[in-house]
């Protein structure tokens, strides 16, 4: 049994754990509503108002007709709209809502995969990114595209640690809910599978035919839900490989400018990089000589599990993307792969807990005050923009159109 001491303590770490959440959640939520209403709207940006703003009949079928997106948002924004009004703050607070939400359940997902340590880490990183802030600010879905991502990876890993029905029918409620929201949702959902897959019979557990029967099952309920769009999704297709798209095919250049995007600073991305291969190469650093001298053992062997999942999260809508836009059809775009994004700070988190040298740590530390520096400017650039004030009718807000090509 526990001392009292040891249960008080325990009591004590919890308490500051949550005041802990509760101050990056602070952060994040008056970074993401700092100056929201500063800028135009820009022309997707109206183009989200424009779909909203009909009646849900008429908004489906022009969404599904038209729009490369699923509807989701579309008839989120419709309600809000109603309730709320469409000024530019209203448009935009839904995104600020979702993307400090991720936040939130980037911390859950790492306390699961890791600890209350790297999970702190991680969702500190996220609050302060320039990436997150930028489409939190923004009346798109790409917020939405990141929080039920890292919705359905949460229920996921809780049904995992559960297997009950309740736990199992969250996760599919979820992940179809991702699928409605975006179409890099897939990708999330084929490194699912895959992660699955691997630890069904990597791990040859004796009840591995029930699970993998009850997988197959959970994903035949999300093909079903997500049947409707899915057909939508095909027509589209068809409709985009004869009018052609506006998205070039991706270098990999594209790929080096998306992790530019998620670290927020150029000077900074090899240290951010070398945390990232540190994370996830870690098993087999850590059997060198020079690894036990200069890294922490694993609190827990099934880290490493945890570093395999978080890695397809973060590479499969990035390489898959890649993949289908050099081989079939341009579809590779930086903003989209805010799907992921969550799993890059979590395994940057990760690297930064392995690391046993003090100056290696300070090394690190003034890396982290570096991120705060590049996410705080960054934040200030976007924000002091002169665009003109409230936009009324269907107009492209001429200095949004230069500010947004770096991320596109």
């Amino acid at each position: 049994m526990k001392s009292l001491s040891q249960i008080a303590a325990a009591e004590t770490f919890q308490d500051r754990s949550l005041l802990i959440l509760i101050a990056i959640m602070a952060l994040a939520a008056f970074l993401r509503i700092f100056l929201i209403g500063n800028h135009g709207l820009w022309l997707d940006e109206v183009s989200s108002l424009g779909f909203a703003k009909n009646n849900l009949q008429e908004l489906i079928q022009i969404v599904t007709a038209f729009d490369n997106h699923p509807p989701t948002y579309y008839i989120l924004l419709h309600y809000w709209i109603l309730m709320f009004g469409d000024s530019e703050v209203s448009l935009r607070i839904p995104s600020a809502i979702f993307s400090v939400l991720s936040v939130l359940f980037t911390y859950k997902v790492g306390n699961i995969l890791f600890d209350r340590r790297v999970a702190a880490i991680a969702a500190l990183l996220l609050a302060l990114s320039g990436f997150s802030i930028y489409y939190a600010q923004e009346a798109r879905m790409y917020s939405l595209l990141a929080f039920t991502s890292v919705l359905s990876v949460y229920f996921l890993l809780k049904h995992l640690n559960k297997n009950t029905p309740w736990s199992l029918i969250n996760y599919i409620l979820s992940t179809t809910l991702l699928i409605y929201t975006h179409l890099y949702g897939l990708f999330i959902l084929v490194a699912e599978n895959l992660y699955i897959l691997t630890i069904i019979y990597a791990y040859s557990e004796k009840n591995a035919g029930i699970q993998l029967k009850k997988w197959v099952s959970a994903q035949i309920y999300i093909f079903l839900l997500s049947l409707p769009w899915l057909v939508s999704l095909i027509n589209r297709i068809l409709v985009v490989d004869e009018q052609g798209f506006w998205v070039e095919i991706p270098t990999l250049t594209s790929i080096v400018k998306t992790f530019t995007a998620f670290s927020g600073t150029t000077k900074g991305l090899p240290i951010w990089l070398a945390l990232l291969l540190l994370s996830i190469l870690f098993a087999l650093i850590i059997k060198t000589a020079p690894g036990r001298k200069i890294l922490n053992a694993p609190s827990s062997p099934r880290h490493v599990k945890s570093v395999y999942f978080l890695s397809l999260l973060l590479l499969i809508p990035i390489v898959l993307p890649y993949l289908v836009s050099q081989f079939v059809t341009p579809i590779y775009i930086i903003r989209c792969t805010i799907a992921g994004h969550f799993a890059f700070y979590l395994l940057v988190a990760h690297g930064i807990t392995r690391i046993r040298w003090m100056h290696v740590r300070y090394n690190t530390y003034s890396m982290d005050a570096r991120t705060l520096h590049s996410a705080c400017t960054g934040f200030i650039t976007i924000n002091k923009i002169n665009c003109p004030g409230r936009l009324r009718t269907p107009q492209v807000c001429p200095d949004q159109a230069g500010c947004r090509t770096y991320w596109r």
